[in-house]
């Protein structure tokens, strides 16, 4: 008896949603879903712009694992690409870089271009492109699709998680912090507020971290899929850090008198304001201020009343006044964000190389066996003191 032959993906005419707004199930068991689809139709448009998809969206691709007794996560197409379904990974065929494609909804003609368009745009010319505290995600290529669409698809580069891997000092939290309070000074000083400042919403270009090519689809999986691959240290190989998402951000004209925005708005529910009077007008500014608090305050000092905060780390009693005041209740008792950069400047001053290259509290501190335990933690920062790595790791490489 001959072999069935394999299964191959097929389009499914259904509608790309359910009533509960979820994407419906693959076509068939690791079978493009509907939304991949999409990519699959536009793999050889793509190619010509100069960005080349993984097998799985080439057409005609027949699935590796068919045929195999091997579950289908062992082979590299068997994995998607889980952010969203706007959103694709893509090789640069020009210098192999990875990059991430978002498509975009174009607005009816008369409107103009979408607001995430506008603000792209705008960041890419001066006096904002040229300026290092920019640090809204880069925008390489706005490609236009030539179909009926109605689409743009911006190309930008393949960012995880501002917080994994974890910070293995105080000096690495304490760069992210200068980064995020600079890059949002510098959005507040051409009069940008965000609008959306929230911890999925900050980023990191985490490529200095790993010798090879991460997965899009896994932390830890090489491009190729073949191993597992772990993260080095971020003081010897300093990363990037940036705001992502321009769907709400607004350039708010200064001689129009002080900037409003009604509430509410934004991924963050726990901003004070929008809870107490979400029918009266508030700064945006002082809401950005507040969200960037908040992230700080869940993710490394401790302590936020949300359930997603950490518990108080006693290695960033340094940095809780400051952070105390970004999230006060009443917005005219924030610091606006010269005085944050201000002051946290002269925080860092007063720091010495011992805190700085100081642990930051772990799940099991004393285990021994961990990288992070206290003998290997001290053994690494002598070595880095001794090869004058400093305790604070400012990048210095370009945001390509």
């Amino acid at each position: 008896m001959s072999p069935s032959p394999p299964k191959v993906p097929v389009q499914d005419d259904r509608s790309p949603e359910d009533a509960n707004g979820k994407y419906l199930r693959e076509v068939f068991d690791g079978g493009l879903t509907e939304y991949e689809v999409f990519w699959r139709d536009r793999q050889q448009w793509l190619e010509k712009q100069g960005y080349m998809l993984r097998p799985r969206f080439h057409p005609g691709w027949v699935p590796s694992w068919i045929g195999s007794n091997r579950l289908r996560l062992k082979f590299e197409d068997g994995a998607s690409f889980l952010r969203t379904a706007y959103m694709l990974d893509a090789r640069r065929i020009s210098d192999g870089a990875i990059v991430v494609l978002k498509k975009v909804q174009l607005q009816e003609a008369s409107l103009g271009l979408p607001r995430e368009l506008r603000m792209a745009q705008l960041l890419r010319t001066e006096p904002y492109a040229s300026d290092p505290r920019n640090n809204f995600v880069p925008i390489f290529e706005i490609l236009m699709l030539p179909d009926a669409d109605n689409m743009a698809i911006m190309v930008m580069p393949l960012l995880r998680r501002w917080d994994a891997p974890l910070f293995e000092t105080v000096g690495e939290a304490v760069e992210f912090c200068r980064q995020m309070f600079e890059g949002l000074q510098f959005m507040h000083q051409h009069h940008i507020a965000h609008n959306d400042i929230k911890n999925n919403n900050i980023m990191a270009d985490t490529r200095p971290l790993y010798d090879v090519d991460l997965h899009p689809c896994s932390p830890v999986r090489s491009y190729d899929w073949k191993r597992n691959i772990s993260a080095k240290s971020r003081t010897r190989r300093p990363i990037n850090y940036f705001y992502i998402d321009y769907d709400l951000c607004e350039q708010y004209d200064p001689a129009a008198g002080p900037a409003q925005k009604m509430p509410p708005y934004g991924g963050d529910q726990s901003i004070p304001e929008f809870t107490r009077n979400p029918h009266q007008p508030c700064d945006p500014f002082a809401v950005d201020v507040y969200c960037l608090g908040n992230v700080i305050r869940e993710g490394i000092t401790g302590g936020a009343p949300t359930e997603f905060s950490k518990p108080l780390d006693p290695a960033f009693t340094f940095l809780r006044p400051l952070i105390s005041d970004m999230t006060q209740d009443d917005p005219t008792k924030r610091p606006n964000m010269d005085e944050v950069v201000s002051r946290f400047n002269e925080i860092v001053k007063k720091l010495g190389e011992f805190k700085l290259r100081s642990r930051i509290a772990v799940a099991a501190p004393d285990a021994l066996t961990s990288p992070r335990s206290a003998p290997v933690h001290w053994v690494r920062q002598l070595f880095n003191f001794i090869t004058r790595v400093p305790a604070i790791p400012a990048p210095t490489s370009t945001k390509k």
